[in-house]
C-alpha cells in the first residue's frame, strides 16, 4: 500500500496550525514595520515639498 493512500489529513494538522499562525504573525509584523518606516518618510517628503513651494512663491513675488 502506498503512502499516498494511507495519508490522513488529521495527522498533519498539529503541524499546519502553528506554521500557519507563525506565517500570519510574521506577515503582520512585516506590514507593521513597513508602515512605521513609511510614516516618517512621508512626513519628511511633505516638509520638503512645503519648503520648496515656499521658496518658489517667494521667488515669484520677488520677480514682480
Amino acid at each position: 500500500m502506498s503512502s499516498l493512500t494511507s495519508f490522513n489529513s488529521s495527522e498533519s494538522m498539529p503541524f499546519l496550525a502553528p506554521s500557519t499562525a507563525f506565517l500570519f504573525i510574521i506577515s503582520a509584523i512585516f506590514m507593521w514595520i513597513v508602515t512605521m518606516w513609511r510614516i516618517p518618510n512621508q512626513k519628511i517628503s511633505d516638509e520638503l515639498s512645503s519648503k520648496i513651494n515656499t521658496i518658489i512663491i517667494i521667488a515669484e513675488i520677488d520677480k514682480i
